[in-house]
């Protein structure tokens, strides 16, 4: 039993990494050519005047990962070959060593179902459809400890030499979950308020598909001679479309698997909410420019909810003192299975609460803050990135920096670089390309750099505990001229700057502007943009 314990650890740990992170794709924030570019900042306006996002294939983003360790930390080089991070107290105390206070994994997948975006005169207006999967897990390093070492093999010896007298605590008030899926539909618009101030914000209407979630107010084992002790309180809520039923069992939860496998049982909401989308865009110079953004703000309140309440304190005192005089103490290996499962039993049928009433959850709220400086007339530009996630048991904080590679309207190239958990070395790329009305992109910001190949296994990634990518591919119609892109800029920098000689300067034909281009018709002078100089606050956006 011992054996199994510490196999489904592991297991459990290299799982860990598919739960998790990060929650969008910041190195796509500066890339210029990306139509759904409005999503990380509803003030962006796309360069182009319509543009459609097909089901599935227009844009799918997904993000896994964990706060704290990498495959590097499961797999261990020794002698010839590799042994697993529970090989012995050495290789454990490595990975417990790694673990943070709180092991945090997040997940994210977002699938475009439809988008459509259109410009009217100086605003762009967009409607889209997108299914979403938000996902967050928590567990304290305490549950580690006894998962690793139980209350014997603890890396602090005097703890062996005195547990036989002494209690051993464990706070597990860490212990949470929140998994969600809904479908979103929003209505954005981004307007121009002037030359150099931008807005934008989209409505959302939340269709909520699916939500299991507890709240852990109170938990903690101790481990006192013959005895084990757990104290919790909390509640554990679910609200999904197929059938559940809750009991005052052992395991309260029990599912209608005949109904739960008919399709048609998804299709009604089992919760309804709203939410809210804000950007802004400023140009302080002709080269710098900064953005401000909280996406995802809002709510589902779930009606098809069953929801299981306790208060209880569960003793057990069945623990086998001669296992623990011979040192081979653990959770499983030391009590009898049936009696502490009878325990339990008595203990959550005298405390359990079963309702049936509606509870309400948030959405995954981020706060975008960036900055960036153009320079040789918009063929390069540096940025960064300050990207801040709410999660519903979880805040993180990320920066980005990045340089973006525009020779181009029809390609953009991003080459990112992260801080994120405490480390720097987390690489990101990104491409966008337009092949006639296709536009194409790939992004990820965590490339891994550190390599692993395993005997006869091929070389597989083993630095990094995080992982995202985003891709897809859109069709753009109406892409304006250059020419009218530059007629557009220098009318509104003769606005602002009142510079009626300025016919001979007008920006460069490869310039981006987000507006509604002036009439084609206008002659204009045209010139190498190598050599010209930069005009016009409102170029570049």
């Amino acid at each position: 039993m011992r054996i199994l314990k510490k196999n489904l650890l592991l297991v459990l740990l290299m799982i860990c990494p598919t739960f998790l992170l990060a929650q969008q794709v910041n190195t796509l924030y500066f890339m210029e050519n990306l139509p759904s570019r409005n999503m990380y900042n509803p003030a962006f306006q796309p360069i182009n005047d319509i543009y459609v996002s097909l089901p599935i294939i227009g844009y799918m983003q997904m993000s896994v990962g964990n706060n704290s360790v990498a495959l590097k930390d499961l797999m261990y080089k020794k002698d010839d070959g590799f042994v697993t991070s529970l090989y012995d107290i050495e290789t454990k105390q490595k990975l417990y060593n790694k673990i943070l206070p709180t092991f945090l994994m997040n997940a994210n997948l977002q699938v475009n179902l439809l988008t459509i975006g259109f410009r009217k005169n100086s605003s762009f207006w967009t409607f889209s459809v997108n299914e979403k999967i938000d996902a967050s897990f928590t567990v304290p390093k305490d549950a580690f400890k006894l998962g690793l070492f139980g209350v014997d093999d603890l890396p602090d010896a005097t703890l062996h030499q005195t547990y036989s007298v002494s209690p051993v605590n464990y706070n597990l008030s860490g212990l949470k979950v929140n998994m969600t899926a809904y479908t979103e539909f929003g209505l954005g618009c981004a307007r121009d308020i002037n030359d150099a101030w931008s807005v934008g914000a989209k409505v959302k209407f939340l269709y909520g598909n699916m939500n299991i979630s507890n709240v852990n107010q109170f938990t903690n084992l101790t481990w006192a001679p013959h005895q084990i002790t757990v104290n919790s309180i909390g509640s554990i809520n679910t609200s999904v479309p197929f059938p559940v039923a809750f009991a005052p069992t052992l395991l309260p939860v029990s599912v209608d698997t005949a109904k739960m496998s008919n399709p048609m049982s998804y299709l009604p909401p089992t919760g309804l909410g709203g939410g809210l989308d804000l950007g802004v865009d400023y140009w302080a110079t002709n080269e710098l420019s900064f953005s401000l953004a909280a996406i995802d703000l809002g709510f589902i309140s779930w009606n098809k909810a069953n929801s299981v309440n306790y208060d209880a304190t569960y003793m057990y005192d069945g623990v086998n003192q001669q296992g623990v005089d011979k040192g081979v103490v653990s959770l499983l290996s030391t009590v009898n299975q049936s009696t502490l499962s009878d325990s339990l039993l008595a203990g959550l049928k005298s405390n359990q609460k079963i309702s049936n009433k509606s509870y309400t959850t948030f959405t995954t709220a981020k706060l975008n803050a960036g900055v960036e400086y153009k320079m040789f007339n918009n063929y390069l530009s540096l940025g960064l990135l300050s990207r801040t996630y709410f999660g519903n048991i979880n805040v993180s904080e990320e920066i980005t920096a990045s340089a973006n590679y525009r020779p181009l309207d029809w390609f953009n190239a991003s080459l990112s670089y992260s801080f994120f958990n405490g480390n720097f070395s987390n690489i990101g790329f990104g491409v966008g390309l337009q092949t006639w009305i296709f536009h194409w992109f790939l992004a990820a910001d965590y490339i891994p750099t550190y390599l692993y190949k395993m005997g006869g296994l091929p070389i597989i990634p083993a630095g990094t505990g995080t992982f995202n990518l985003a891709l897809g591919m859109n069709l753009v119609f109406n892409y304006p001229s250059a020419e009218s892109i530059a007629a557009k800029n220098k009318q509104k920098m003769d606005d602002r700057f009142g510079c009626p000689s300025c016919d001979d300067r007008i920006p460069s034909k490869n310039i981006k502007k987000r507006s509604k281009a002036y009439s084609k018709k206008q002659e204009i002078p045209t010139y190498s943009r190598k050599t010209e100089p930069i005009v016009g606050p409102m170029y570049g956006r």
